[in-house]
C-alpha cells in the first residue's frame, strides 16, 4: 500500500473510540518488558477481593488504550462473567458531586441500556479480544460464572432487573439511588455476573477550559465515585493523571481504597525506535499490511520521538503530527514521510 492510500485510509488517525484504542494498542509488556497489562489483567481476575485499580500516566501516554486492551482480552475470554460499564468521566462530571448522584447516574445508565450493565462497547471489545492470537496472559475461568456463558448470564439478570423496575423496587428516586444500585449488584451477582466499572477520560479535569490547574471534580471523583464503588465491592479501574497526586481526594483513596497501581512506562529507545511499534499498531487496526518502514522513514521517526518527550510522552500528539506530516509528504509526492515533513508540521504548529 502506498503512503497516499494509507492517508486516505486514515491510518494515523487519532481516535477516542474504546474499541479502536484496544485494536491499535501495542502492549507495553512487549515494547518495554514491563508487565503493565498483566498487572491490570490479574487484578480484574482475582476472586478473593474486588479490583480497585488505578492506571497512572500523563495525558496521551496510553492509559486508555492499555485499559481497553485489557478489557478486550477479558471480554474475549470464554465467558468470565465480567460485565463492563465504561464511563467517560468528563461526560459525567455533574454526577460526581456526591455519592447519591453518582449512584443515580449508574442506575439511570443501566436502565437506559435496557437493564444491561455493560454497553455495546463490550460486545465490540469481545470481538477484538477473541480475534487476538496473543492475550495478556492465560487465565482460569472465573468461578462465579453461570452455565451458558455471558449471554445467558446477561439475559437472566436483565430479565430480573426489568421485573424489579416494573415492580418499582428500584429506579424511582435519586435519594434511594445507592440502595437501588446495591440491589442491582445483588441481582447481577446472584445470576453469575461480575460488574466492572471503568472510569476513563479523567484527564479532562487537568487544566480544563477557563480554569488554571486541576478542577475540583478531581476530589469529587475519588471522594464520591471511587469510595462508593469500593464500599459496594464493585470491581473498578480508574485512569489517573500524575497531577492528581497531592489532592485530598486522591491521597485518601490511594492510602485507603486503591489496591493496584499500574504505571504507564515511558517508551525508551532500546536499539529500535519504540514509535515503530506504536505506529504499527495503528496500521494493523486499519487493516494495512504495509510495515511502518514502507511509509515512514527512520529520520522522521527520530524527529517524532523528540516530539513524544517534548510533549510529555503524549502519543496523541505524535499521531496528530504524523497524520499531518503524512498528508504533507503525499502533497510533495514523496513515497515516505521524511524528517522534513515532520519539521514542516512542527514549524506550522509553532507559527
Amino acid at each position: 500500500m502506498s503512503l497516499a492510500e494509507a492517508v486516505v485510509a486514515n491510518a494515523f488517525e487519532l481516535t477516542t473510540d474504546p474499541v479502536a484504542l484496544a485494536r491499535a494498542h501495542q502492549k507495553f509488556s512487549v515494547i518495554t518488558g514491563q508487565a503493565v497489562e498483566q498487572e491490570l489483567f490479574r487484578a480484574l481476575q482475582r476472586d478473593d477481593v474486588a479490583c480497585a485499580a488505578e492506571v497512572v500516566g500523563p495525558s496521551g501516554s496510553g492509559k486508555s488504550s492499555c485499559i481497553m486492551r485489557v478489557c478486550s482480552d477479558i471480554a474475549g475470554m470464554d465467558a468470565t462473567g465480567h460485565e463492563m460499564l465504561i464511563l467517560s468521566a468528563g461526560d459525567a462530571a455533574s454526577s460526581l458531586t456526591d455519592p447519591a448522584a453518582f449512584a443515580h447516574h449508574l442506575v439511570d445508565v443501566i436502565r437506559s441500556q435496557g437493564f444491561r450493565f455493560s454497553t455495546d462497547v463490550q460486545d465490540r471489545l469481545e470481538l477484538v479480544g477473541a480475534r487476538e492470537t496473543e492475550v495478556t496472559e492465560p487465565v482460569r475461568t472465573h468461578t462465579g460464572r453461570a452455565e451458558g456463558g455471558v449471554p445467558g448470564v446477561r439475559a437472566s439478570y436483565q430479565h430480573a432487573l426489568q421485573e424489579a423496575h416494573h415492580k418499582r423496587v428500584f429506579g424511582q428516586s435519586a435519594a434511594q439511588a445507592r440502595g437501588d444500585l446495591s440491589d442491582i449488584l445483588k441481582v447481577m451477582r446472584a445470576e453469575g455476573a461480575r460488574p466492572v466499572v471503568v472510569i476513563d477520560d479523567t484527564d479532562r479535569f487537568v487544566d480544563p477550559p477557563g480554569e488554571d490547574g486541576l478542577s475540583p471534580t478531581v476530589d469529587f471523583l475519588f471522594v464520591n465515585a471511587v469510595r462508593l464503588l469500593s464500599e459496594l465491592a464493585v470491581d473498578f479501574v480508574v485512569a489517573v493523571h500524575p497531577r492528581f497526586a497531592g489532592t485530598d481526594g486522591y491521597e485518601q483513596a490511594r492510602t485507603r481504597l486503591l489496591r493496584t497501581r499500574v504505571e504507564i512506562p515511558p517508551l525508551l529507545y532500546g536499539g529500535r525506535n519504540p514509535l515503530n511499534a506504536i505506529l504499527a499498531g495503528h496500521l494493523r487496526s486499519h487493516g494495512i499490511p504495509e510495515p511502518v518502514s514502507g511509509l515512514v522513514g527512520d529520520g522522521a521517526l527520530d524527529v517524532l520521538y523528540g516530539v513524544y518527550f517534548a510533549e510529555g510522552r503524549d502519543l496523541r500528539e505524535v499521531l496528530r503530527v504524523t497524520e499531518r506530516a503524512a498528508a504533507h509528504a503525499v502533497g510533495q509526492r514523496r513515497p515516505l514521510v521524511e524528517a522534513a515533513d515532520v519539521a514542516w508540521v512542527l514549524a506550522e504548529l509553532t507559527d
